[in-house]
């Protein structure tokens, strides 16, 4: 990580997961144990538990919102799936 880099630090507030989008992302199912498989499912989850702050408090934006958290999701499944590829070696 470069010192160009963004950090998302918010001591002053904390952000609320609900167990509906813990489920929508799977957060338990981890076979590679991997922290950053961790990290990508609490942050999708995070999204997506936004996603429906807005929609119960906006109706109208009822579509929007799930098509978000559907691109959330599919984003998600691509980051794991790409964080969990298997490094390939050199061929000798």
């Amino acid at each position: 990580m470069t010192d160009n880099n963004h950090r998302l630090w918010m001591p002053e507030a904390a952000i609320l997961i609900s167990d509906a989008s813990l489920e929508l992302v799977r957060s338990d199912f981890n076979p590679s144990g991997l922290d950053t498989v961790r990290q990508i499912k609490l942050l999708a989850a995070a999204l997506i538990t936004m996603a429906e702050e807005v929609r119960g408090s906006i109706p109208a934006s009822a579509r929007h919102c799930a098509l978000s958290i559907t691109a959330i999701e599919d984003g998600a499944m691509w980051l794991v799936k790409a964080a969990t590829t298997p490094v390939s070696k050199p061929k000798t």
